[in-house]
């Protein structure tokens, strides 16, 4: 789970590019689990805000980690995130890792109150090699 100082310092990151923006707090959606047997965590952790900043281009921002061994993966910032608020369809780019095999990902799906449910689709970072991994997401939202 992401600390609000965390959520913080990433969205003061962002501040360049959302400049004096207004944020709302739209939810953490996770599913991050820890095996009993191995002690390795996986799961997601999407954290969003709506901003309110018409020159940003972006009404989206927020945190996503990928989580698939290592407990303590920091998370990424959420880029081009576009949410409608009548239908609930969301979209987002994210750098997922350093990594030349699967650097960056694009989300397509709808966000309720209650859960976020798309498709997360991984691409190579080197677009000539055109190699792509589909992943459905559905994920509930935590408490406050």
């Amino acid at each position: 789970m992401l600390t609000k100082a965390a959520a913080l310092l990433a969205l003061a990151t962002l501040a360049p590019v959302v400049h004096a923006a207004e944020f709302e707090y739209l939810g953490l959606y996770s599913d991050v689990s820890r095996s009993s047997q191995s002690q390795d965590c996986g799961g997601y952790d999407i954290e969003l805000w709506a901003v309110r900043d018409h020159a940003a281009g972006s009404n989206v921002a927020g945190l996503f980690r990928l989580v698939d061994g290592d407990c303590d993966k920091a998370p990424r910032p959420i880029f081009n995130g576009r949410l409608n608020r009548k239908t609930g369809e969301l979209t987002f780019e994210v750098p997922v890792s350093e990594s030349p095999v699967l650097s960056t990902g694009t989300f397509k799906g709808a966000m309720t109150d209650r859960t976020l449910a798309g498709t997360l689709t991984l691409a190579n970072g080197n677009t000539e090699a055109g190699r792509t991994q589909a992943m459905t997401i559905k994920i509930d939202r935590k408490q406050n």
